[in-house]
């Protein structure tokens, strides 16, 4: 065997898969680099909206680490005003080149995304959160009721078409959050947003 000839068609061969395998592991680490980085500049975007809300006396919190029975999670926003206590979970999903970038809530828990891919998730985890943030974490009222918390879940850049009336979660573009914040009624005092706050700021060291 030693004096074979080389064999080129050999070697192209395992040349072409050698290739072929390189090709797909760089375009998937490009992939989701490019994932993160869509990810990470919609969370940029969410948190400036966000901290426009200061100035009108609101404390706002990012990403607040969590743990559920051992699972870690975080709670991307976390906005305590006289209005309320909102939960926002931010989405960023890649737009289509050839269909419309939009975005539909039928007002209950289906999102569907250009007309076509649903995203089942996304509300079941912002009221999930919204839920555990208000059962775990918070300090209960006077009454010992539970403060109420509204889970969001935004869509940076994208248009949103939601009905208004929802009130289990809202689904919006984050440009909204001030505005649809603001037509809640009030329903904290001071003295209880400065506590709610004082805990968020613990959990959030």
């Amino acid at each position: 065997y030693r004096n074979l000839p080389p064999n080129p068609i050999l070697f192209l061969f395992l040349a072409l898969i050698a290739v072929t395998f390189v090709y797909f592991k760089v375009k998937r680490l490009l992939i989701e680099k490019s994932t993160w980085e869509q990810g990470r500049d919609g969370e940029i975007e969410v948190g400036q909206y966000l901290e426009q809300l200061r100035a009108k006396g609101y404390t706002v919190f990012h990403d607040i680490q969590c743990n559920a029975g051992g699972k870690p999670f975080n709670i991307d926003h976390v906005v305590v005003s006289p209005h309320g206590i909102f939960v926002i979970e931010t989405k960023m999903p890649s737009k289509p080149l050839r269909r419309k970038n939009r975005i539909d809530f039928d007002g209950k828990n289906r999102i569907t995304i250009s007309g076509v891919s649903c995203d089942y998730e996304a509300v079941p985890q912002a009221i999930y959160n919204a839920k555990w943030l208000s059962d775990e974490i918070l300090p209960k009222r006077k009454d010992q009721k539970a403060y109420p918390v509204i889970p969001i879940v935004v869509y940076p850049t994208w248009f949103v078409n939601a009905p208004d009336s929802t009130k289990h979660v809202w689904v919006l573009n984050p440009k909204g959050l001030e505005w649809k914040i603001q037509k809640e009624p009030q329903s904290l005092t001071q003295d209880e947003v400065n506590s709610v706050s004082a805990v968020l700021s613990h959990q959030n060291r």
